[in-house]
Order: structure tokens, then sequence, then C-alpha cells
């Protein structure tokens, strides 16, 4: 029975050494020597970099539409998601809601470009609809934006 206890107790003590040593391993930072910020920044490097990519495909795909290599929904697709990076790295939301305000435009674009293929017989209503579904997406985030004055 005392050997029992015995091992309890060095268990409990076992344990608590190791939860001492967590907490103090937490608040010096035990990942390393960098501060918690540097992740933060990393990030936005990191968003900086993927914004940049975006913007050079973009200006390569239109390059590619003025030679009718690709077509404009190609260009305007890739100019979506160079917006949807220039969201994440907006600061105020002013600059979001003139982003967003590109962004409908833009949009608008792809969808009646979808229009005209439908017409044309080249694609069937559900690019369309695709096409109209994300516009109405980003209108919502838009009016979002402007109801927080």
């Amino acid at each position: 029975r005392e050997r029992g206890k015995m091992l309890i107790r060095n268990s409990l003590t076992t344990m608590l050494l190791v939860a001492i040593t967590l907490v103090s391993g937490m608040s010096t930072n035990c990942f390393g020597d960098e501060p918690p910020n540097s992740h933060l920044q990393r990030v936005q490097e990191l968003l900086q970099e993927r914004h940049d990519v975006l913007a050079q495909r973009v200006e390569m795909l239109e390059v590619l539409f003025k030679g009718s290599v690709v077509s404009p929904i190609d260009v305007s697709k890739a100019r979506d998601e160079l917006f949807a990076a220039k969201l994440e790295l907006a600061q105020s939301r002013d600059e979001r809601v003139a982003i967003l305000k590109e962004q409908v435009a833009n949009l608008q674009q792809i969808e009646k470009y979808c229009q005209v293929l439908v017409e044309r017989g080249v694609a069937n209503m559900s690019d369309v609809l695709e096409a109209k579904s994300n516009r109405l997406r980003v209108e919502i985030e838009l009016e979002r934006a402007l109801s927080k004055e």
C-alpha cells in the first residue's frame, strides 16, 4: 500500500514538473527566439508575394488575350484572384470598399461574357449561373463593408 502511494506521489510530482516546464517554456517562447510578431510579418510578406505573383499572371494573360491565345474569361478570373489577394492586404475599410467595387465590375464582365457564350452555343447556363453567383457573393461582401461605417 505504501508503495502505491509512493508511485502516485512520484507520478504527480513528475506531472507537476512537466507542467511547470511547459508553462515556463511558453512564457520564454520555447519555439525559438523569434518574437511573436515575426509570424505576422511573415504572413504579410507571403500575402504580398502572392499578390505580386497574381499581378504578373494577370499581365501575362492580358498579353496572351491580345494575341487571341486566351479568352477574356481567363483574364477576368485571374483578375478576380488578384482582387482577393488585394483584399487580404487591405488595411482600411475604404481600401476594401474600393477593391470590392472593382471586383464587382470585373465579375459583371465575366457574367456578360458567359451570357454571350451561351447565346453563341459555346457555353451552357451553368457557367452564367456560376458567374452570377460569384458576382452576388462579392456584392454582398461590398454591402456588408459599406454598412460598417
